[in-house]
């Protein structure tokens, strides 16, 4: 692994996107850090999505899988408004490398807190390699 880190964003189907950097303290260790807007629907009688922004890290540990490909998972802390939350939780997903210096992902981040409950996001993001 000769990258320090990557950069990218994250999608969340109907939900919204985040920006997302990792930064790698070793090929099983790293860092993430995600800033985004995702969308939620306060009134179903309107059927009108409200946004919200959010910060996100967590740390990873990260098991390969062949030479291109690997499970990470660890724990999670997030931020959002529009009415402040903090949220504690953990993320876990799937990533490979492609030729190149691109990256794709698939993950959850389960995350609960006092103000909305547990709420946990499937997200495919894509990333540059550093």
């Amino acid at each position: 692994m000769g990258f320090k880190g990557d950069i990218g964003f994250n999608e969340y189907p109907s939900f919204g996107a985040e920006l997302s950097y990792q930064r790698f303290f070793s090929p099983k260790t790293r860092l993430e850090a995600d800033f985004g807007m995702r969308f939620y629907d306060y009134n179903p009688e309107l059927k009108r999505l409200y946004p919200a922004w959010l910060i996100a890290t967590s740390y990873q540990w990260r098991w390969p899988v062949g030479r291109t490909a690997g499970f990470y998972a660890g724990p999670a802390l997030q931020f959002g408004r529009p009415y402040f939350w903090f949220g504690l939780g953990a993320q876990a997903g799937f990533d490979w490398q492609l030729d190149g210096p691109f990256q794709l992902s698939v993950d959850i981040r389960p995350t609960y807190s006092l103000w909305s409950g547990l709420d946990a996001c499937l997200s495919l993001g894509l990333r540059y390699l550093l």
